[in-house]
């Protein structure tokens, strides 16, 4: 079985909020907001970290992204845009495309402690925040919730193993 992979093409209705999920050995923080995807009202849940200082998040921040798959995106229709079973762009494949050239290094994120001030929290709230101001469209890129409307898993999770390896049928 295929996860539902895919993005929502959208805009942010909501204030920004961190979310923390206790777990046995760590708490892992999501940011999450409101978007209106064509219509609806979806739930984005972003992992931008945890408070255990040897699993950080490796992430990137890039402010002046170019790539000729963004013509794709422009054209897509807002809304969900299922990418289950696509191998090409813009499905996104961190190691085995160039969709990541020329953006720089890799940054390891703060330790979280419930705040907003860790990085990239801050920075991903100001984003937001910035976006539904300005009434943005944006992309956000991940699976789609199994029940009700929303996308998580929106982070760089390739290199994940063990119990964060997604499968089929896995629990969050």
């Amino acid at each position: 079985m295929t996860l539902p992979y895919g993005f929502a093409k959208a805009t942010v209705t909501g204030d920004p909020w961190l979310k923390p999920s206790p777990g046995p050995r760590e708490t892992q923080y999501h940011v999450h907001s409101t978007l209106d995807v064509a219509g609806n009202s979806w739930d984005v849940a972003i992992n931008v970290g945890t408070d255990d200082a040897d699993d950080l998040l490796v992430y990137k921040l890039v402010y002046d992204f170019h790539h000729p798959f963004l013509a794709n995106l422009s054209g897509a229709p807002m809304g969900r845009n299922d990418l289950a079973g696509t191998t090409g762009l813009p499905a996104l494949d961190f190691q085995r495309s160039d969709v990541l050239a020329e953006t720089g290094g890799w940054r390891a994120s703060g330790v979280m402690d419930g705040s907003i001030s860790p990085e990239p929290v801050a920075s991903i709230a100001r984003l937001l925040s910035n976006a539904k101001s300005q009434v943005l469209t944006i992309y956000i890129f991940g699976r789609f919730y199994s029940a009700g409307d929303g996308i998580h898993d929106t982070h760089m999770n390739q290199g994940s193993t063990g119990k964060y390896l997604h499968r089929p049928g896995a629990l969050l």
